[in-house]
């Protein structure tokens, strides 16, 4: 009997303590297409990650990112594939990494791009997200 008590009780706190809704908070995230070139050619395969720059944990936790397609496209993921990203500013970081597998796993770990594509304060590249889908410019990075 002592035990059921027990139980019951760690029931009620937990709920009390982690709410009733059980899904985790979902920010809306609005369509962005953009494409990326170094020497006016695509960088298939790269890896961009978006690093939010309003200070906002979920999103720096979410780690949107996108890859750069054979014609150079691209669209940002947040939750589902190409859903996109929730509004604000973002600071870019590329990784291009030296060889993949058809598969897209990465086989070398060396970055094709120079270093400063490597730390989003030093790589220059800038997004800023509003309620409405954008399209990017296209990147055309330089060495």
């Amino acid at each position: 009997m002592q035990y059921k008590r027990i139980l019951i009780f760690g029931w009620i706190f937990l709920i009390g303590v982690t709410g009733c809704d059980p899904t985790p908070k979902r920010l809306p995230v609005y369509k962005v297409t953009g494409s990326m070139f170094l020497e006016n050619k695509a960088i298939e395969g790269a890896m961009i990650i978006f690093h939010p720059q309003n200070g906002d944990a979920l999103v720096a936790k979410l780690r949107p990112s996108a890859i750069v397609q054979k014609d150079g496209t691209f669209t940002p993921t947040t939750y589902n594939h190409g859903d996109g990203l929730p509004t604000g500013e973002y600071l870019l970081t590329i990784f291009w990494p030296s060889s993949s597998n058809a598969d897209g796993s990465v086989e070398s770990s060396h970055n094709r791009l120079p270093s400063k594509f490597d730390k989003p304060e030093t790589s220059g590249l800038k997004v800023i997200v509003e309620k409405q889908p954008l399209t990017l410019a296209p990147f055309h990075l330089q060495p």
